[in-house]
């Protein structure tokens, strides 16, 4: 039994080398190794069965890695969406428009404009059919952009904080 086992062992080392893990393909070296060593073929069946548990519990392990490092990701941004909000606010408090340390510069940079559609806005001859009816927004833009006034409609231009 305890042979057994040793063989087991060395047929399972060789064949998690076996593949090649960039392209997927199993090593003919690796494979003829394998074939030299001594053991049943119900050893190696199940030899090959243990490594193949032996890579789902490892694929598991690393999926369960990323999930918790893209929760982690996650706070990281809501935390620095909060600060950087938090700074803006101290740098509006004391009328500051630009700040610069040997750490980092920080300034407000303007938005590109977004269009604002009020409620009951007259936007009928921007609307066109497609599967679903939907308000051709790029076209009312270009108008206010152009100066062609839209009845409920502005182009709005908000600031954000750009720190580098």
């Amino acid at each position: 039994m305890t042979d057994s086992l040793i063989v087991n062992n060395n047929y399972k080392d060789l064949l998690v080398n076996v593949v090649d893990a960039s392209t997927g393909e199993l090593a003919e070296t690796d494979l003829m190794k394998l074939d030299e060593i001594d053991c049943k073929p119900a050893e190696k069946t199940n030899a090959i069965a243990q490594v193949f548990k032996l890579f789902e519990v490892d694929e598991k392990q690393v999926e369960d890695k990323i999930k918790a490092m893209q929760m982690e990701l996650m706070d990281f941004r809501r935390k620095k969406e909060a600060v950087r909000n938090l700074m803006a606010e101290s740098m509006a408090e004391n009328g500051l428009k630009k700040m610069e340390t040997i750490y980092f510069a920080a300034t407000f940079k303007k938005n590109p404009p977004r269009l604002v559609i009020e409620e009951g806005a007259n936007v009928d001859q921007y609307t066109r059919i497609e599967t679903v009816e939907s308000v051709d927004k790029i076209a009312i833009k270009q108008d206010l952009k152009a100066g062609k006034p839209v009845e409920g409609c502005r182009l709005e231009q908000t600031e954000r904080l750009e720190i580098k």
